[in-house]
């Protein structure tokens, strides 16, 4: 079995207000933001870690709270 090499991890969760949340991330805990796309926006945590928070006027079920993502230069590998 061969190993994949990730190139970094996002962790994806909603937020009721977006930019509430990017001021507290921002601001209290001092993440960078990395990337802004309107609806999600992503904070680097540590190293290749980064989390991210998409608009989510819904409330979360069970089953969409998180998302776990795995970037890797090798998408096709």
């Amino acid at each position: 079995m061969t190993r994949m090499a990730f190139d970094a991890q996002i962790t994806f969760l909603p937020a009721a207000d977006l930019d509430a949340c990017t001021r507290f991330y921002e601001t209290v805990l001092l993440l960078p933001p990395v990337l802004d796309q309107g609806a999600c926006r992503i904070f680097r945590t540590f190293g290749d870690a980064y989390i991210g928070f998409c608009r989510s006027d819904a409330a979360p079920t069970l089953d969409d709270r998180q998302i776990l993502t795995f970037v890797c230069e090798d998408v096709d590998g």
